[in-house]
């Protein structure tokens, strides 16, 4: 189970969308899990553009896929980060050759428990040499947006000016 289009992470770029390189899922009737989806793969959908990312409110979780790859033989650390800043619960799952990762963000998770204590849901993603890792974030009903984006954490730290 992967995504169709692999994004090659380069240390050399400030961000990314990751829109172009991500796939949805809408859960059906009955919840399910990662290991779910992982034993019985569900259709997903490509993602063109940001706008395909915007499901408005929705009575069921909506998963997201994006596979990335580090090209560069040292390690890199990326954030991901969902745009829209009152998401109640994300969760990322971050898949690897060696096993997974599980994060917990949004809006009403305290902030000690959040992956960073940032008031937008976001995660440090942590990319070995020349290794893909997968992205799966899941977030609970009544979200909005969903556009993500990965930043080197100076890109994320860094105040955004307004034009």
């Amino acid at each position: 189970m992967q995504a169709n289009t692999l994004l090659s992470a380069s240390p050399s770029q400030a961000s990314y969308s990751l829109a172009p390189y991500t796939e949805f899922w809408h859960e059906d009737e009955q919840p399910v899990t990662l290991n779910d989806l992982l034993s019985q793969p569900r259709r997903f959908e490509e993602a063109q553009q940001a706008e395909d990312l915007n499901f408005g409110y929705t009575p069921h979780d909506v998963w997201l896929r994006t596979q990335i790859h580090n090209d560069s033989p040292e390690a890199q650390r990326w954030i991901v980060q969902f745009e829209y800043p009152f998401l109640d619960y994300v969760t990322l799952y971050t898949l690897r050759l060696q096993g997974s990762d599980v994060q917990q963000s949004g809006s009403a998770v305290p902030v000690e428990q959040r992956a960073l204590a940032h008031r937008q849901a976001a995660f440090p993603l942590e990319l070995a040499p020349m290794k893909p890792s997968r992205c799966m974030p899941m977030w609970l009903p009544g979200q909005q947006d969903a556009q993500l984006s990965p930043n080197s954490p100076r890109g994320f730290l860094r105040p955004k000016r307004s034009s």
